[in-house]
């Protein structure tokens, strides 16, 4: 008699697998999705409400050129359906909250959250990002931001400090030029807090004209070089805490030898 050990096996694999959507339902809680990140300090302030402008880059495998953040507290926990952006649907965008992506789009509500999508803005116009879903209780949430692009392309370099992401999966500096700003060069030396640093790569990211069309593109040079067209990025990974002051000079060398 042929044993049956194989087949309960993979019975009950298969049963450990089923989640009913169901579960916890009169809380509004969904075990399917990530419980908050818990590492941050308890008395941490909120943040601001703030709707940011930034060149074409990518996060969770999704291009983003704008973010619509919002201070913990501001709602309760509830489950995003959809973002418009002045009245348009957003099609794809990625959910963070307190820095951690959510894969099922569900706001936690005791933390900061953001959301990020590519919204192709441009000079010098004004843009309200509205955020709606439904909470556990059925109840239904909306939140919006609103801002003003800036009036002329920045030709000035900029550093901001990040948690892993899916494509880049450590912490991180991130020192971008914007597009206008680019020229042709090689990045020769990264120093971080005056000392030489070697862990670094070099991207570039926008948008170029090909024969589908416009499309975003996010490209990487293992030889450390740039070229205008495309906005540039040199990711540092560091260790940085919340308040912490750090000091990131990239040095580059043209193709005239200029340094």
């Amino acid at each position: 008699m042929k044993s049956l050990k194989p087949v309960l096996f993979i019975l009950l694999f298969l049963s450990n697998l089923y989640i009913p959507a169901t579960l916890a339902a009169d809380n509004g809680l969904d075990y399917r999705h990530p419980r908050p990140a818990g590492f941050l300090e308890a008395d941490a302030p909120a943040k601001e409400k703030e709707l940011s402008f930034q060149s074409l880059s990518k996060k969770a495998s999704r291009f983003y050129d704008m973010t619509a953040t919002f201070p913990k507290g501001s709602v309760s926990e509830f489950q995003v359906e959809k973002v418009e952006l002045n009245g348009d649907p957003v099609e794809e965008f990625v959910i963070e909250n307190a820095g951690i992506f959510n894969g099922n789009h569900r706001v936690h509500g005791i933390e900061d959250f953001a959301v990020s999508f590519e919204g192709d803005w441009r000079l010098a116009k004004e843009y309200e990002v509205k955020v709606t879903g439904k909470s556990g209780q059925g109840e239904a949430v909306e939140v919006a931001a609103a801002g003003t692009s800036p009036k002329e392309e920045s030709m000035a370099a900029s550093v901001g400090f990040q948690q892993p992401t899916i494509e880049d999966p450590y912490h991180h500096a991130n020192f971008s030029i914007p597009e206008a700003a680019v020229v042709s060069a090689t990045v020769t030396k990264v120093l971080v807090d005056g000392a030489e640093h070697r862990n670094y790569r070099v991207f570039q990211s926008g948008y170029r004209e090909t024969d589908k069309g416009r499309e975003q593109v996010r490209e990487e040079d293992y030889k450390f070089r740039i070229k205008p067209g495309l906005a540039a990025q040199i990711l540092v990974a560091c260790n940085w805490t919340n308040s912490s002051d750090h000091t990131v000079e990239v040095f580059f060398q043209t193709e005239e030898g200029e340094k």
